[in-house]
């Protein structure tokens, strides 16, 4: 997010860049309070009173490596069309998924964006394939 880049018209800006830097600027603390794959395994389980944690483990990361990795307890692999990807699967964000897209029989997880930083499990966004409207997916600016 840079802030020199803002583009000004007679001192002002655009109503297409204020939504842009909205957009940017919400996504971004969405980051700073805790949406971040490394912080998974310290989600609070409320109905079982305690941190998810994770498991070390040999796993298939999203690009077909194998590493020795700390899987959170809060996300499973799956496999659709020959590929691996990760899912949130906390019972808030399955629920919360539920309730946006009134979906109660079909998810079981909420996609993470194979696209990493991190190079295993994907993140820290949502999948645009599961939630391209959500603030916390990619940022496209057009």
């Amino acid at each position: 997010m840079c802030l020199n880049e803002i583009e000004e018209v007679d001192g002002s800006i655009s109503a297409d860049q204020y939504i842009v830097n909205t957009y940017v600027q919400t996504h971004e603390i969405g980051h700073i309070l805790g949406f971040l794959v490394e912080l998974f395994p310290f989600y609070f389980d409320l109905e079982q009173g305690q941190q998810y944690g994770g498991v070390e483990q040999e796993i298939i990361c999203t690009d077909g490596t194998l590493k020795n990795y700390t899987l959170p307890k809060n996300v499973r692999k799956i496999e659709v069309n020959g590929g691996i990807f990760y899912e949130l699967i906390s019972h808030t964000t399955v629920q919360v998924t539920k309730n946006i897209f009134a979906c109660d029989d079909i998810l079981a997880g909420l996609r993470i964006s194979s696209d990493s930083d991190n190079g295993c499990i994907g993140g820290p966004h949502w999948s645009p394939v599961s939630l391209d409207i959500i603030i916390i997916s990619y940022v496209r600016v057009d």
